[in-house]
Order: C-alpha cells, then sequence, then structure tokens
C-alpha cells in the first residue's frame, strides 16, 4: 500500500486563522481547506512546509510548532496530514494560484464547510491546550479556589471532576465558574450518571461539554447533541478507538507518568504516549504526573495539550 505525506499550515495571527479556497475542478472543490502540500522523498516536513507556503502564498515561516497528525487509509494508499501552526512568516499572504483567501475567527471555524479529513484540525485549534481537572476533596469553596489559581496559571479550560461534591455544588461551581470566564466547562460523567446508568437531566442541561469516563463512554448516546464537544478517558489504543467511534471530539490519554493519587501505576512514558497520539483520529490530551513544563513535550508530541490536578495544585 502506497502512502503521501502531507504538509498542513495553519497560519495563525491575532486569533485568526489563514483559509484557502479550494478551485471547483478540483476534488472536494469550492471547500476551504488550509494551505499544504506534498512532502517529497527525504525532504523533512517543515522544509516542505515552507517551500509550500512560498509557492502557494508567497511567505517565509519563521516559528513552527507541531499541532496534530492524521492518519486517513482510503484503501488503496494512506495518507498523513502532519499538520503544524505557524505564528510568525515574513510577507504578506497573497493567493498565487489564484485561489481565494480569508482570514476566519477561530471562533467561527464551525461556519466554513471543510473536507472531511480537515475536521480534526478543526477541533484542534477551538480546543484550549491546558486544561484543569478540579480535585476529589474539599469542599465546593476550596474547588472553586483551586480553579481561581488555575486560570491564573494559563487554564483555558474545567473539567468538573469533585466526586465528593453532589448535583446541587456542581451546578453551583459551574455557574461561579461560567461567571468567572469563558473558558469551556466540561462535567464528569461520573456527576452525570447513577449506578444505575440513568442520567441527572438538570445537569446535562447545564453540560454543553461532557468529559467520559472509559466506564460511560458506552452510554455516550445518551448526551445527545453534547456528544459533539465531549471529550473521554482513554488509556489504551482499544479505548482510542471506542471514543471516535462514539463521536467523541477529543481523548485524555493517561498515565503518561506516575501521579500523586496512583503512584503504583506505571506510567506510558513519551516514547508510547507519542506512539499511541500516532494512531488517534482525534487530539489527545496528555494526563498524569503532568507539570506545566511538560506542555512543550506534549506538543513535540502532536498532542493537543495537558490536562491534570496536580500540575496546578503543586506550582508555586
Amino acid at each position: 500500500m502506497s502512502s503521501v505525506h502531507v504538509a498542513v499550515g495553519v497560519i495563525l495571527t491575532q486569533k485568526k486563522v489563514l483559509l484557502a479556497k479550494r478551485a471547483q475542478h478540483q476534488h472536494q472543490g469550492g471547500l476551504w481547506e488550509f494551505p499544504g502540500g506534498k512532502v517529497e522523498a527525504g525532504e523533512h516536513v517543515t522544509a516542505a512546509l515552507n517551500r509550500e507556503l512560498k509557492e502557494e502564498l508567497a511567505i517565509n515561516a519563521t516559528q513552527m510548532q507541531p499541532l496534530i497528525q492524521i492518519r486517513h487509509d482510503y484503501g488503496d494508499k494512506v495518507v498523513l496530514l502532519d499538520v503544524w501552526t505557524v505564528t510568525a512568516f515574513d510577507g504578506e499572504p497573497s493567493g498565487q494560484e489564484g485561489q481565494p483567501l480569508v482570514w476566519a475567527d477561530l471562533n467561527q471555524l464551525i461556519h466554513y464547510d471543510f473536507p472531511a479529513a480537515n475536521r480534526p484540525i478543526v477541533s484542534a485549534l477551538t480546543l484550549p491546550r491546558l486544561i484543569a481537572v478540579t480535585p476529589s476533596s474539599g469542599a465546593k469553596d476550596e474547588v472553586l479556589a483551586f480553579c481561581q489559581k488555575a486560570l491564573a496559571l494559563g487554564a483555558a479550560g474545567f473539567q468538573l471532576r469533585s466526586l465528593q461534591l453532589g448535583p446541587e455544588d456542581i451546578n453551583w461551581l459551574h455557574s461561579k465558574l461560567t461567571e468567572l470566564c469563558g473558558v469551556p466547562i466540561w462535567i464528569n460523567s461520573a456527576h452525570l450518571f447513577d449506578n444505575s446508568g440513568v442520567i441527572n437531566q438538570a445537569l446535562l442541561s447545564l453540560a454543553a461539554h461532557v468529559h467520559f469516563t472509559s466506564r460511560h463512554l458506552v452510554q455516550a448516546k445518551k448526551v445527545g447533541s453534547c456528544i459533539a464537544n465531549a471529550t473521554a478517558s482513554c488509556h489504551n489504543l482499544e479505548e482510542i478507538r471506542a471514543a471516535e467511534a462514539a463521536g467523541i471530539k477529543a481523548v485524555y490519554l493517561s498515565p503518561v507518568s506516575a501521579t500523586p493519587s496512583h503512584p503504583d501505576a506505571n506510567g506510558l512514558g513519551w516514547d508510547a504516549f507519542s506512539q499511541l497520539v500516532a494512531k488517534a483520529k482525534v487530539p489527545v490530551y496528555a494526563l498524569g504526573g503532568m507539570a506545566l513544563a511538560d506542555l512543550p513535550f506534549a506538543q513535540n508530541c502532536y498532542a493537543q495539550g495537558i490536562a491534570g490536578i496536580s500540575l496546578f495544585q503543586f506550582q508555586p
């Protein structure tokens, strides 16, 4: 089976991203896409991307970072989309092949029609890099204080997983965080489902975002349209595939390292983590024993970012 390696550039500036429209005579013509092209034999992906950006847009990328890799098996060939963010460049982008260009707001990408292969890229662009998971001890005021500290340290999303709190406290915490910041808030499925699998409709009505434990993933269809923004906990490739099949937007892969809550659990390590990320078809977060300093390691593995509790608890 043949394989095609494609370098893709996500050109970002001031919360906008550059999109190009495919010509009508092309396959999937009229759809919007991120610029890029084929990596030639022996060519490094960043060299290929810079070459394509010069040819297509007349710019020279000066700062690039891995974003996500997406593999598509078309039966007769496998296509690898090797996606990098471009956050600095020389020149002014212009369509050298006559292609229309637009600077699109990141929060408006859902209104653009992309090829199906590009959808995980859109997900990666709209998801945070740092997610704080709330601790499973402490009163609601203490959990809120943790969240305030996490925000100050750069958290751009929360997963409410304080199992010591009842539905009313989770409702209160969700409301307080919504007032405090505009970041996405996921409610852990352990708060939504009782031991019999019955869903708490009052909490679900709050949950534009749900995070599924691996145990609750089989019940994902019960949350209806919330699945579009859902995440899930995974520990191996089988669970990643189950999450993808359920329509999950992103997954947490753990444990990368030993954690204070599970010190005896063997961590995957960065090499095994990277190998699993390479096989995933959705954005992946590193979870387990993370520190804020681990974010660059995760990004170099093409992970979406990192998540956890202790990385915000143990910072000065």
